[in-house]
């Protein structure tokens, strides 16, 4: 027993002081490191925003329907919301009754020309019929009449006298001989005088005929055209296509009643509700643009010179997301951060950061960013 404590001797316990020294040698290696790994530049803090599109109401009217909810992506040409305008709507009402009247009285001007006009057309085919028939007449007594001048032409040529009997027939004449008298030759003549008038009298009724034919064909054509305006048609028709212009007109004012987005983005913050009135121009909501999103910093003038233009810069978005930016403008003119009557009075100057780098975390827009400068990668 006594010789086990002698190879194996009890050490004694360490001094308290080497046990202080190794806690000192502890703290300050780790003060050390907290002072190494420590951000050196300034810090501010910023709003993180975006390239936003205004949305505004074109027209007066209220609030009626919300196509889209807050946050939600957005493509150019989306709805957003309706409004309603209730005088418009009664426009558009008492519009399409008056359309409705219209029409109505337009179709009875059309059924009353097509009466009038199936009446007046067979009075003027009977019309034609008849002088077309009373031409034909003529023109068989001008042949006629000509055949029988040409037939007494033909006697007095070969010096045969023709006489016509008591019943002025001409197929019933006699041939006398060339020792008749010339008294019955100069009645001959006068019989062939008498047929060629006839002819000419004949043939200038045919002309009558025809010229009083082509009058009833002309009004014949053009008849349709005058009875739809003695019936109104033409007004009729006129007036509801205004009225129909019109209330084209009424539809696109209610078209423009639902206001699209102008833009891509995702909505932000309906600045009214669902009843509200709005007047042309009132703000209805913005819309963001995640793609282009930047910080608005708000940096003391004293620190400017650590944010000039494209200084890299070291953000920490909530969530402790680390990424990095650049700065991309300088506000030319710094504004107070405090009320003027104070003595010492600081100012801020606004500078905008871009993002280099990983894509910047999806947070709201609007949350607040720690921005450091003049930092070393």
């Amino acid at each position: 027993m006594n010789q086990k404590s002698e190879l194996c001797p009890e050490l004694p316990a360490p001094p308290r002081r080497i046990f202080a020294f190794g806690i000192s040698a502890l703290a300050l290696g780790v003060a050390l490191a907290i002072w190494i790994e420590r951000p050196r530049g300034p810090q501010c803090y910023a709003i993180l925003a975006a390239r936003t599109t205004y949305v505004t109401a074109p027209i007066e009217g209220t609030f009626a329907e919300m196509s889209i909810t807050e946050g939600a992506e957005i493509k150019i040409g989306d709805p957003i919301l309706r409004l309603k305008d209730e005088s418009l709507e009664r426009k558009i009402l008492d519009k399409k009754r008056e359309i409705a009247a219209l029409d109505s009285l337009f179709q009875q001007a059309l059924a009353s020309t097509e009466l009038e006009l199936d009446w007046r057309m067979r009075t003027l085919e009977s019309e034609i019929c008849d002088i077309q028939l009373r031409s034909a007449s003529f023109l068989k007594e001008k042949y006629n009449f000509d055949l029988q001048r040409s037939m007494l032409s033909d006697v007095l040529a070969g010096r045969d006298f023709v006489m016509l009997d008591e019943n002025n027939s001409l197929f019933q004449s006699i041939v006398e001989s060339n020792n008749n008298s010339s008294s019955k030759r100069m009645a001959t003549v006068l019989e062939m005088e008498l047929a060629a008038n006839a002819a000419e009298v004949s043939a200038a009724q045919v002309e009558i005929c025809e010229l009083r034919q082509k009058q009833l064909l002309s009004l014949k054509s053009s008849l349709p055209m005058h009875i739809r305006r003695t019936q109104g048609v033409d007004v009729a028709e006129a007036n509801v296509a205004r009225a129909k212009a019109e209330l084209d007109q009424l539809l696109a004012e209610e078209s423009d009643l639902m206001i699209l987005s102008p833009s891509i983005g995702r909505v932000g913050v309906f600045q009214c509700r669902m009843g509200d009135h709005l007047k042309p121009g009132t703000p209805i909501v913005e819309l963001l643009d995640d793609a282009k999103r930047y910080l608005v910093v708000h940096v003391p003038s004293k620190e400017i010179p650590h944010f000039a233009l494209g200084t890299n810069v070291k953000l920490n978005f909530p969530g402790n997301e680390k990424r990095t930016g650049v700065v991309s403008t300088v506000s030319p003119q710094a504004k107070p951060s405090c009320p003027s009557d104070t003595v010492d009075i600081d100012t801020t100057i606004l500078v905008h950061v871009e993002q280099t780098g990983n894509v910047w975390p999806s947070v709201p827009i609007g949350s607040q960013v720690q921005v450091r400068a003049g930092e070393s990668d």
